[in-house]
């Protein structure tokens, strides 16, 4: 059942790590390993990756390496063509390698598999959504990825990664909020996965806390969101 909403490849970038330890939810990234291992599904993190997480915290690079399998990604002829669309197109800048390093193993595990990135860089998500050769990778915000193990977990993980799934939102959420941009597709988005879980769970979702269900009725209302 969890390869029916999650893909069967899980490439994971630096802001989904990093939003697990400012959200102090290090404690359940075993457990998602676990419920992702369990349902078949295989986790690798570009080689980049690691290298930035681990510059920012060596024992959480280490809890990544434990996570998930760490893979040396060539900077071959077809890195190059994807890094130069981005750059060209204005998607990243030409420092941004890591990013490319995102796609382009996601693009290689692509050829015969589901494949989606983890990920809320929005220039590796313009990206995926237009270039041709990176066509059929999925993309799956941070929060989402512990939510769907949700109906897969038991009582007392369940409760773990609710926590988890609704700090994490709202890290991403208050980012946006922040930087003055549009939070819209960010609520719809965690509508249609609230009504995933419910059916698949028959379950009620995670208690959002008063700003996101706040945001989530002017959404359904059509008021402008703030």
């Amino acid at each position: 059942m969890v390869r029916k909403i999650l893909p069967s490849i899980l490439i994971i970038d630096t802001n989904f790590v990093l939003a697990i330890e400012k959200t102090g939810h290090l404690e359940v990234l075993g457990k998602i390993r676990d419920l992702t291992k369990n349902a078949d599904l295989r986790i690798y993190t570009p080689y980049g990756v690691y290298n930035e997480v681990k510059d920012c915290n060596e024992h959480l690079a280490l809890l990544l390496s434990n996570f998930s399998e760490i893979e040396k990604v060539n900077h071959d002829q077809f890195f190059k063509e994807i890094q130069r669309i981005c750059v060209e197109r204005h998607y990243i800048s030409k420092d941004e390698e890591v990013d490319v390093e995102v796609m382009a193993l996601a693009a290689l595990k692509s050829e015969n598999e589901r494949v989606g990135i983890v990920t809320f860089d929005e220039g590796i998500m313009r990206a995926v959504r237009n270039i041709p050769k990176l066509r059929g990778i999925e993309l799956i915000y941070p929060w989402r990825y512990p939510f769907y193990l949700i109906p897969f977990a038991d009582s007392s993980t369940r409760g773990e990664l609710k926590s988890t799934v609704v700090d994490v939102y709202k890290y991403f959420y208050d980012y946006r909020v922040r930087s003055s941009r549009d939070v819209a597709d960010l609520v719809q988005d965690l509508i249609e996965d609230a009504v995933l879980v419910m059916e698949i769970s028959s379950e009620s979702i995670v208690d959002l806390p008063h700003d996101l269900l706040s945001a989530a009725n002017k959404y359904l209302s059509d008021e402008r969101l703030s």
